[in-house]
């Protein structure tokens, strides 16, 4: 689901880029020069006595948002004096000041003497992270207000970059001790040509120079200020300069280990707090991702509290491609602006859930006090030039281009479901058609599911509704369901529907297996905490054998010997993990860049009169570690076990490489749902080395390339005691069990990953597998 959503809006990102009012305020706004009248872009400008603040355009200008009344404002640029200013403001007053800094600066090193194996440079990064790992840990809890301004630009037949859209966001931003965060955005707005869906799209996690790697899109990359820097990266001082009065060292970097994922760039230290208050890095061709490149970030720091240094600017440059041949770059411009820092507070009530970063707009009548309350970056004479102009020109453009803009910037507002709910094909249904609702997006507790449809081959309708209701703060969730359906007979297996449509009608591979479902089934889960929960479920349902209809060769299989009958069942699951999501209201999607595990637990139970009694046991484990530069490590251990007299269809299959659509926990020596059984196992483990293989080996055209390098190895047990539905079941538990290994290069074409495999056992005549298949996520 996920995957095809964030492919058609990244496409339209590419798409909408080719193709306000504020209540009164009291504002002071102007200029700042150097006293040779060049205009100063990044000065820190901010109230004496609070965290609250902005930074300079890069015109020098700054828009500052006060209270009434008397003020002292703070004007701070490394290599100049510091300025301050007094005024008073009366209600809804606008004062404009200009100021001129003076520069103060001290070229040449200064001259240190440590006792210890370190030149002076590396001396003084040590001090910085020692000092810098002290304060971050006396930290018990903190929140922060954000703003983020986007701009696009995108490459023209001129080779010129034009800017292709402007977004900006606002956010609040909470941390408590010892790892809880999570970011709540409240507000968007955006130019014309792109919709408030795309906007949430392009928010991410802003990278920290303080902690321990910095994160893009799913990399993790060990920062110049990591605790094992020093391992990693070369420091030389280069020259001193000041911050007001006080002696400022300026310092490079650059990676130890070329071939290594690491920065180079410059940071600057202030004497005596050993603090750094900014830092430029540079990725050059060693930082990649699957959809960024030519990564460079300036990021500026300030002191709370006289001890605390945090970020208070940030600006992220980048080139994004999906390497699709025809397609553009993207030139990805971040500013961010962090604001309002209040500290170990006393009171802290934020309360976290599963979500790193969450979508909350706040209702449209609270929009123009959210934006007009807190600071900002103003746009410059270029951005405001460029948003007058693209919302000009959808606006006024023809029907078509305001029929796609507007298609664009409201299907988040739509109630509806999958494009395969509307149409798919199968084996079973052949063509189908239906229609799909769902509420999700309109309300936060309540989710209502509507859905409905034909298929034109078996000549039968289905349908389904459901609703689903949080109570008490969302750590209760009930849910009924009704339904009249074709279902996969393994519940258990991610199969893609879309992915079969496709291999069905263009080379008549539908590997599914399928079975007729109707009854209702009712739903409860308690969420005991943020990483576990548990759950019932109680089904009464009837199964009924699905016959194929379609005829295609040897691509056919025969259909699914499924048991037919009343069932009433009960499940119990238990579910713990510390995954973390990116909430955007309309999806839910996994943050692949942190460390994870998951584990699932399930037990199903018969408990109908009418057919034999069986149990089911069911577990499931994944891990996932990350340790830059080298270790990108995925574990999965799966394993089933039914007792009693079992129907087909609560039997367990080995999972294969089916389709297009792939994902680790697969055999890729397997391409038909083939082995079924009572009992089974599966292990699992992979681990993606990214380029940095590529660039230790000079491997041509793959070094400083985007390719991932990906080794792994499946094993796999079952037992069959009953061939009927597949006569060619032929691996058991207690013999040798199924086994394979490969090699991997991924994120071709962004989304493609090529599998080499060799079948270690069970071998035939074919013992070697090459397999093509789409993938975003490793889960």
């Amino acid at each position: 689901m996920f995957k095809s959503k964030v492919f058609f809006f990244l496409i339209s990102l590419y798409l909408s880029a080719l193709l306000f009012t504020a209540a009164p305020a009291q504002i002071l706004s102007g200029y700042v020069f150097s006293t040779q009248k060049e205009p100063l872009a990044g000065v820190n400008v901010y109230l004496s006595r609070v965290s609250n603040g902005t930074i300079t355009n890069a015109d020098g200008y700054y828009s500052l948002r006060l209270l009434p009344g008397q003020h002292e404002i703070i004007f701070s640029y490394i290599g100049y004096l510091n300025d301050t200013i007094r005024t008073i403001l009366k209600a809804n007053q606008r004062v404009k000041r200009t100021i001129f800094l003076q520069e103060h600066a001290l070229h040449g090193s200064a001259i240190y003497v440590f006792a210890k194996q370190y030149n002076d440079a590396e001396e003084i990064v040590a001090k910085t992270i020692e000092n810098k790992n002290r304060y971050l840990n006396s930290i018990q809890n903190y929140e922060y207000e954000a703003y983020q301004k986007t701009v696009i630009r995108v490459d023209t037949k001129n080779k010129k970059r034009m800017i292709g859209g402007i977004l900006e966001t606002k956010s609040n931003g909470y941390f408590l001790a010892p790892d809880h965060f999570q970011e709540v955005m409240l507000a968007s707005r955006q130019s014309k040509n792109f919709s408030q869906l795309t906007n949430v799209l392009a928010i991410g996690r802003i990278p920290n120079l303080l902690e321990e790697s910095l994160t893009f899109d799913e990399m993790r990359v060990l920062s110049p200020l990591s605790t094992k820097a020093l391992n990693y990266y070369q420091y030389q001082m280069t020259d001193t300069t000041f911050l007001d009065t006080k002696m400022v060292f300026n310092l490079t970097f650059k990676p130890r280990y070329k071939a290594l994922p690491l920065f180079s760039g410059k940071m600057s230290i202030v004497d005596g707090d050993f603090a750094v208050i900014a830092c430029e890095l540079n990725g050059g061709k060693q930082v990649v991702t699957k959809i960024r490149d030519q990564i460079h970030i300036t990021q500026h720091f300030r002191v709370f509290k006289k001890k605390f240094w945090f970020p208070t600017e940030m600006r992220m440059n980048s080139r994004i491609s999906l390497d699709i041949p025809g397609l553009p770059y993207l030139y990805w411009e971040q500013h961010a602006l962090i604001s309002g820092y209040r500290i170990n507070q006393v009171r802290f009530s934020h309360s976290f859930d599963e979500n790193q970063l969450k979508y909350r707009p706040v209702p449209e009548s609270q929009r123009a006090a959210i934006w007009s309350g807190e600071q900002i970056i103003p746009l410059d004479t270029e951005e405001r030039g460029a948003m007058a102009y693209i919302d000009s020109a959808v606006t006024h453009g023809n029907l078509l281009t305001r029929t796609a803009i507007w298609t664009m910037a409201n299907f988040d507002k739509l109630l509806i479901t999958q494009f395969y709910d509307f149409y798919h094909f199968n084996r079973v249904q052949g063509h189908y058609g239906g229609i799909g609702l769902d509420s999700r997006r309109t309300w936060d507790d309540l989710r209502i599911r509507l859905l409905a449809g034909y298929g034109f081959a078996d000549k039968r309708s289905v349908y389904e509704g459901s609703i689903e209701k949080l109570w008490s703060r969302k750590r209760f969730k009930t849910g009924l369901s009704y339904y009249n359906r074709l279902v996969f007979a393994d519940g258990l297996y991610r199969y893609n529907p879309s992915d079969i449509t496709t291999q069905a009608l263009t080379r008549g591979n539908d590997y599914a297996d399928y079975l007729y479902r109707r009854g209702w089934e009712l739903n409860g889960e308690v969420r005991l905490s943020d990483q576990l929960h548990t759950g019932i479920n109680y089904f009464n349902y009837k199964d009924e054998q699905a016959f194929n209809t379609q005829s295609w060769k040897d691509h056919l299989r025969p259909g699914f010997l499924a048991e037919p009958g009343n069932f009433r069942l009960l499940e119990w699951y238990l579910n713990a993990d510390d995954l973390k999501y990116f909430d955007f209201g309309w999806l839910v999607a996994p943050d692949m860049s942190q460390d994870f595990y998951d584990f699932q637990f399930r037990y199903l139970k018969n408990i109908g009169l009418e057919t034999e009694s069986f149990e089911r046991y069911y577990i499931y484990f994944s891990l996932f570690r990350k340790a830059p530069p080298w270790i990108n490590f995925y574990f999965h251990l799966n394993a089933g076990l039914v007792t009693g007299s079992v129907p087909g269809q609560f039997q367990f299959h080995l999972p294969g490489a089916y389709g297009s659509f792939g994902n680790p926990v697969l055999f890729r020596s397997i391409t038909r749902d083939r082995y079924l059984g009572d009992q089974f196992m599966v292990l699992a483990l992979e681990n993606n080395f990214k380029n940095t293989v590529f660039n230790l080996f000079h491997v041509p055209y793959l070094k400083q390339s985007k390719l991932d390098l990906i080794l792994f190895t499946n094993i796999g047990w079952l037992r069959a005691t009953d061939v009927s539905a597949y006569p060619y079941n032929a691996i058991h538990i207690g013999n040798t069990p199924l086994a394979e290994a490969g090699i991997s290069i991924g994120n071709i074409f962004t989304f493609l990953r090529l599998d080499a495999t060799w079948r270690l056992s069970y071998k035939s005549g074919q013992n070697f597998y090459f397999n093509l298949t789409s993938r975003l996520f490793i889960r």
